[in-house]
């Protein structure tokens, strides 16, 4: 079936996570900054099915009303999501980071199965903490900035 563009959409990205820090020169700093904090944590602290980050493809896109669309997907496109829910193309490199991490959550965990960030027992929620984007861990109120998982003690790469 041929696929006709989106007359709504006026800009798309598409970053293979290994190459994050490639960033296209049109994309929004704020936004840059939130894919590249979530992609640095992905491979920390995860349970459940394996992710092959690797794999995995950003994929932004801008509409005519300022909104933007996050997503992400496997290379070969059998795999991954692509949601748009008021999130502005103007927003702070915090606020982008809260959303693109919450829904990045939101599908690892439905459906690929795999909590994440997750630690003993408890999953980190992505927050927005004094104007800074934190994983919070509710059970012990403590949190960490999102993208610096790999600064926490005895952290692990997930498998």
């Amino acid at each position: 079936m041929l696929q006709l563009p989106d007359p709504d959409i006026y800009a798309s990205w598409r970053i293979p996570l290994p190459q994050i820090d490639e960033i296209p020169w049109d994309l929004p700093s704020e936004w840059a900054a939130a894919l590249q904090a979530v992609t640095r944590d992905l491979p920390f602290l995860g349970d459940g099915q394996p992710l092959d980050i690797d794999d995995q493809i950003w994929a932004l896109d801008a509409s005519g009303d300022c909104g933007m669309m996050i997503g992400m997907h496997s290379a070969s496109g059998d795999t991954g999501f692509q949601v748009g829910r008021g999130y502005s193309v103007d927003a702070s490199a915090a606020q982008a980071t809260v959303w693109t991490a919450g829904e990045v959550q939101d599908f690892l965990a439905g459906y690929r199965f795999r909590l994440w960030p997750f630690i003993n027992r408890v999953m980190l929620a992505p927050q927005l903490h004094d104007d800074e984007a934190v994983w919070m861990n509710s059970s012990i109120s403590k949190s960490i900035p999102i993208g610096r998982l790999d600064q926490m003690p005895l952290v692990r790469r997930g498998h």
